[in-house]
């Protein structure tokens, strides 16, 4: 991305008689600091990461032990526990990166990262490893042309239909665009933010009569979340 710098001169500052220095409005840096770590995550993650926490928080409670520090026990019979629930790895990954999260908003992650221990990566590889041998992996099959094709000859059955030009004209954007589908779609009309998902000011053309240049604007992606 390009940068652009300005260079200002024929600013002297001033060494004597100069206006003391106005005093800092420190709650308004204190709020705007916690709003920093509240976009710190993206919506999607933030969703996973509450409802992990809630998980977390009704587990402590059903054992009797403080949620804020945890411990190598807690964080052992937790990952034990979502495994028995038929919870799969990746997930019980995800949330024990929410039970960091919420060590890291209450300053208590060294507190994490010590009760994080040995045995407890043991543990968790042993239910990534038990789960593999139980469990087929599912299989993702790539969009090729042949299933675009497929995919079109089925909504070709009703050609006028808003919904199925509109289907069409995603799956072509998303195809042609190497577009993760979190990048072109929300989880659900409650959770649209127009601050991190496709709005449809973020679609342009060069030329409204003759087009010969999309141009779409990712605002956030999991490849590059800056």
């Amino acid at each position: 991305m390009p940068c652009m710098f300005y260079l200002f001169t024929g600013y002297s500052p001033k060494l004597h008689g100069s206006r003391p220095q106005e005093q800092l409005d420190t709650t308004f840096l204190s709020n705007k600091a916690a709003e920093f770590l509240h976009n710190g995550l993206a919506v999607n993650t933030r969703t996973t990461y509450i409802a992990g926490q809630h998980r977390y928080r009704n587990f402590c409670q059903a054992i009797n032990v403080t949620p804020i520090p945890t411990s190598e026990q807690t964080l052992l019979l937790f990952a034990t526990h979502l495994a028995t629930c038929n919870i799969t790895y990746s997930t019980i990954k995800v949330y024990m990166s929410a039970i960091h999260h919420m060590h890291v908003t209450e300053r208590h992650h060294e507190e994490f990262y010590s009760q994080l221990t040995p045995r407890v990566q043991l543990a968790l590889k042993g239910i990534q490893k038990s789960q593999a041998t139980s469990h087929t992996q599912r299989t993702r099959l790539p969009i090729t042309l042949e299933i675009l094709q497929s995919i079109n000859g089925l909504l070709s059955a009703e050609p006028h239909s808003y919904d199925n030009i509109l289907i069409w004209a995603a799956c072509c954007l998303a195809f042609f665009g190497f577009l993760r589908v979190s990048e072109f779609t929300i989880p659900n009309d409650t959770n649209y933010d127009s601050e991190c998902h496709l709005s449809p000011s973020d679609i342009s053309v060069d030329n409204r009569d003759y087009p010969q240049l999309l141009k779409v604007t990712i605002k956030q992606s999991k490849t590059d979340p800056f």
